[in-house]
């Protein structure tokens, strides 16, 4: 498989028609595979074992318009079609009868769930309708009839030769390189994505002989609640689901069906280059490539509250009130950056950089890194939040100020306790971000800073090392341990 794995499907007996709602679809953005019902089975005939990654699926409620409008005979058919096209361990998806007889609806519905759950059928989240004269040109009358027997006649030609059709794209595919390291591993995502959510749709439908839908929301909101704690779910539903669910999806993307092609055409690509050595880089790139894996943008409105990994731009305020206004020049100047006044006076370069002292402790500027644990934030409970000090260095400055030391210590910086990030883009500007270990404020509240700005927030693993090295620090030199005898 090179593209994501078919997520929606048309039953149709009239060809036309069929056409139309698929055209419909993908003119909205949505790939839909047709199938032609024709004297009981579908063409071009759905996957052995039928689709796995359904999320929708639309069905003509007369399939054969010979039956009548008998609901038992309807849903039988319907349920014969559908049993051929959706696999076992589907789900959830949304099934949607389109139809000119909107007024049979309510009597069909409860027949077809009565079948599929005897016939052991996964039972869909939602049935529903839609009115088939409001979503495509309806096809009566000889002209259109003459029509449709034709274009049935070509769908069951391309039928017989979709298959050479696939084969033919997937080596074009395969041939283009970095299109086909693309849609393999967006291939790979998709259906790790789709099999997290089957993985937990199977146990819902244990939980629940009927609403299916129900159970399934219910252990979500329990993910979600687990993952980040029930006030922080309450406010960011989408983020607490996604923490919950990340560890699922990168097990099922590693066991990924797709994951042999997926190495093939990585392989294929990227072998010679990985084996080259990386590629040098402008530092553009590589701050806007340090943004994207270190940090998370806070998009829309600034945060109200102080988060796990929250980079804050402090104000002058905040800094008098917790008594830094005044100290920030002798931290910045003893802990954060090389002072040329400590340069020998015999060192060319002494004068030039002292000259520009003053020029870089105006634009070299201060700020507070949230270093808070996991649970901590979990449990939203009155606390101290730690915030590590940090200053946010242009990069233009650093060879000169920041990594200047003498090569032969174990770390160019003036302290051991100094990690640089970055350099990332910050407010229009590409800068470093040297974050002191052991230095810290405390802040009681859960609420930002009075007039401080909150820039981004660090990735948990960058958090999680940061945490590591201030306990570090912070760790007592040694312990009491008296032995008897």
């Amino acid at each position: 498989m090179i593209f994501s794995p078919v997520r929606a499907i048309a039953i149709d007996n009239n060809s036309l028609e069929l056409i139309s709602i698929v055209n419909g679809l993908a003119a909205q953005g949505i790939a839909c595979s047709a199938h032609l019902y024709d004297t009981g089975e579908l063409v071009p005939p759905p996957p052995k074992g039928g689709y796995g990654h359904l999320r929708l699926v639309f069905v003509d409620i007369n399939l054969l318009d010979a039956a009548g409008f008998d609901p038992k005979n309807l849903a039988s058919i319907i349920t014969k079609a559908l049993g051929s096209a959706i696999s076992a361990d589907s789900g959830p998806y949304c099934l949607v009868f389109w139809t000119s007889y909107s007024d049979k609806f309510d009597e069909i519905k409860p027949e077809v769930e009565r079948q599929l759950e005897q016939q052991n059928i996964p039972l869909p989240s939602l049935v529903t309708y839609l009115g088939k004269g409001e979503l495509i040109p309806l096809t009566n009358g000889k002209d259109a009839e003459a029509a449709n027997l034709g274009l049935r006649a070509h769908i069951e030609k391309q039928a017989e030769l979709s298959e050479k059709l696939g084969d033919s794209l997937e080596k074009v595919i395969k041939s283009s390189g970095s299109v086909g390291v693309a849609s393999a591993w967006e291939t790979l995502l998709s259906e790790a994505a789709s099999n997290t959510f089957k993985e937990l749709y199977s146990e819902a439908r244990q939980l629940s002989a009927g609403d299916h839908a129900g159970a399934f929301a219910d252990l979500l909101s329990t993910i979600a609640v687990e993952a980040i704690g029930q006030k922080n779910a309450k406010e960011d539903p989408l983020s607490a689901l996604t923490e919950g669910l990340l560890d699922l999806v990168l097990d099922h993307l590693r066991s990924a069906k797709s994951s042999a092609a997926a190495e093939d055409a990585v392989r294929a690509e990227l072998s010679a280059r990985v084996k080259a050595g990386p590629a040098t880089l402008p530092t553009e790139t590589i701050a806007r490539i340090n943004r994207l894996f270190q940090v998370e943008l806070l998009a829309g409105a600034a945060p109200a509250g102080v988060s796990r990994g929250l980079v804050l731009r402090p104000s002058e305020q905040f800094l008098k009130e917790a008594g830094l206004e005044e100290g920030w020049a002798t931290f910045l100047w003893k802990e954060v950056l090389h002072d040329p006044i400590r340069l020998s006076g015999t060192d060319e370069k002494r004068p030039q950089l002292l000259a520009r002292k003053e020029e870089v402790s105006a634009r070299v500027r201060p700020l507070l890194v949230e270093v808070g644990a996991d649970c901590d934030h979990a449990q939203r409970k009155p606390r101290s939040h730690r915030f590590l000090l940090a200053a946010e260095v242009p990069v233009e400055l650093t060879k000169d100020f920041l990594a200047s030391g003498d090569p032969t210590r174990r770390t160019p910086y003036v302290s051991d306790a100094i990690e640089v990030l970055g350099p990332w883009p910050i407010e229009g500007q590409l800068a470093s971000v040297a974050i002191c270990c052991k230095r810290f404020l405390s802040h009681q509240l859960d609420k930002l800073p009075k007039d401080c700005v909150g820039l981004m927030r660090l990735r948990s693993s960058l958090v999680n090392h940061l945490l590591h090295r201030y306990s570090t620090l912070a760790t007592r030199p040694g312990f009491i341990n008296l032995r008897a005898g």
